[in-house]
């Protein structure tokens, strides 16, 4: 038996019996985590799933298909060329190649059908096997772009093709751990975002008024910058703040922080980008709910409540000025 490229992929990226990829250690417990292997899969449901090209479309280059370049990418990555390749593989080893997300399969599924009425799988949705991410029902809708995730899990689940958290709602964890990149730590970061989404952590606050909400997501700001090492917290509060409530130059302030002016600018927008994804579509709806109340002026300062607030670690225009630069750049539906 000839043995391609892509074949010797797949071996090593085979799922055992209990549901593990290439024997790593899979979280087979937890709030967030789902052990799912239903009678009739396994290796005895292994052939369930195939992908059955017709005699006649075997010899189609897939260059010429009109496909996605997404779909087109990962299957020549793959060395995918020809449709006959893909006959006699399963959905769920095509799932575990590099570059092939959700789409990539949903597309592929439609392709396989067009081709003819009996060439799609047996079991169109065979159970997941082994442990599965389930995300509560409240959190599905969120966006990945808007919640606290690391550059690396954020960038394993784009690549991926995810873009809410319901996105990966039975996603099996071996299929995580065979993305690119995707280790022990992403899977264990995605399964506590779940729980933390699950308790409510992010969910929006619908039931205060405009200064509870302002006095609630202040606290929000003052946790997140008191998270930030010494240097950046001090660096934000000049460039936000200043002495006197006028902010520097960012020459003068990289000089006196010994950075260039363009890393100044750069640590400013992270900080920021830091605290507006912090709290999640809790802080999102507030901004919204701020930029609905008062549209956005240049050098605009939010109404701020004028007790209740001493817990806060900083000045009201501290804040005023970084609901004002979050708000500026927030869209509004």
């Amino acid at each position: 038996m000839t043995i391609t490229k892509q074949s010797k992929y797949l071996m090593k990226r085979t799922v055992t019996p209990n549901g593990n990829a290439s024997g790593r250690s899979v979280p087979t417990a937890g709030p967030w985590v789902f052990n799912a292997v239903p009678k009739g899969h396994g290796w005895e449901g292994r052939k369930r799933g195939m992908i059955q090209i017709p005699e006649a479309d075997r010899q189609r280059q897939i260059a010429h298909l009109g496909l996605s370049t997404t779909l087109k990418h990962a299957l020549t990555f793959n060395n995918f060329h020809i449709l006959g390749q893909l006959d006699g593989m399963s959905y769920r080893d095509i799932a575990q190649l590099k570059r092939c997300g959700p789409r990539c399969l949903k597309e592929l599924k439609s392709l396989v059908g067009q081709l003819h009425p009996q060439a799609g799988m047996v079991d169109p949705s065979p159970e997941p096997v082994g442990p599965v991410v389930r995300i509560p029902e409240l959190a599905r809708a969120f966006k990945l772009a808007d919640l606290p995730i690391s550059h690396r899990l954020e960038r394993v689940l784009t690549l991926a093709g995810y873009k809410t958290m319901g996105d990966v709602d039975g996603v099996p964890i071996a299929q995580l751990y065979d993305m690119e990149s995707c280790g022990r730590k992403c899977v264990n970061e995605l399964l506590d975002l779940a729980q933390r989404a699950g308790d409510g952590e992010f969910s929006p606050r619908t039931d205060l008024n405009a200064s509870a909400l302002w006095q609630d997501m202040a606290m929000v700001v003052d946790t997140s910058i008191r998270a930030f090492s010494p240097r950046n917290r001090s660096l934000l509060w000049h460039r936000i703040h200043g002495i006197a409530g006028v902010p520097p130059p960012l020459e003068r302030l990289g000089h006196h922080f010994g950075v260039s002016t363009e890393r100044a600018r750069q640590i400013v927008q992270e900080c920021l980008l830091k605290i507006r994804r912090s709290a999640g579509p809790r802080l999102v709806e507030a901004l919204r709910v701020f930029k609905l109340q008062q549209p956005f002026q240049k050098h605009a300062v939010l109404k701020t409540p004028n007790n209740g607030s001493k817990s806060l670690s900083y000045e009201h225009l501290l804040y005023d000025r970084i609901f004002t630069a979050l708000v500026s750049d927030f869209p509004v539906d």
